[in-house]
């Protein structure tokens, strides 16, 4: 939905999230239990972050980003550019800043193509947002030279194009 179109910024309250601390015997018999909770958390953190609620959003990030057992996720690259969006909403350009190289670096570090293409192309839609041309054309050039078909690549540049209008309409940085 989210990505579909923006999002009622009238709704600026959402529930306390509570996920319960889960006994020892039940993450070790199912350790797949951790990703869904990340999967929550980060569906979360995205939602706040498009309902303006920045605080409540950046510390959900920053808590996904702490997790060890979540160093390898393919999501980490959108978890430091949620939080750099935050950042950038809350006021602070060099806390931004860093969120964002950290980003770089993730996507960098990312194995599989469609997770690095996809956070390639949100990446670039942030920083033209901000006027970044530089590094977003770099970012742009980097979704050019990955090893998939051209029309997955068309497919990235569009993502990227997609994100750069969602974050005209919010008049903010938004991950997608």
């Amino acid at each position: 939905a989210l990505v579909e179109a923006a999002i009622d910024l009238n709704a600026k309250e959402l529930p306390e999230a509570w996920i319960p601390d889960l006994p020892a015997e039940v993450v070790a018999e199912y350790p797949e239990v951790l990703l869904v909770i990340r999967r929550r958390k980060a569906a979360e953190a995205v939602l706040r972050l498009h309902l303006g609620l920045h605080n409540d959003a950046a510390e959900t990030y920053r808590e996904l980003l702490e997790d060890p057992q979540a160093a390898d996720d393919d999501d980490a690259p959108l978890w430091h550019m949620g939080l750099a969006a935050c950042e950038h909403a809350l006021g602070f350009p060099d806390r931004a800043h860093r969120a964002f190289e950290d980003a770089g670096l993730a996507i960098s570090a990312c194995e599989r193509t469609l997770p690095r293409g996809r956070s390639a192309a949100t990446i670039v839609g942030m920083l033209e947002h901000l006027g970044e041309r530089d590094e977003a054309t770099g970012w742009r050039s980097f979704i050019e030279r990955l090893e998939c078909p051209a029309e997955t690549k068309k497919v990235f540049l569009r993502r990227a194009d997609h994100v750069l209008l969602r974050c005209k309409e919010a008049a903010r940085p938004l991950v997608l």
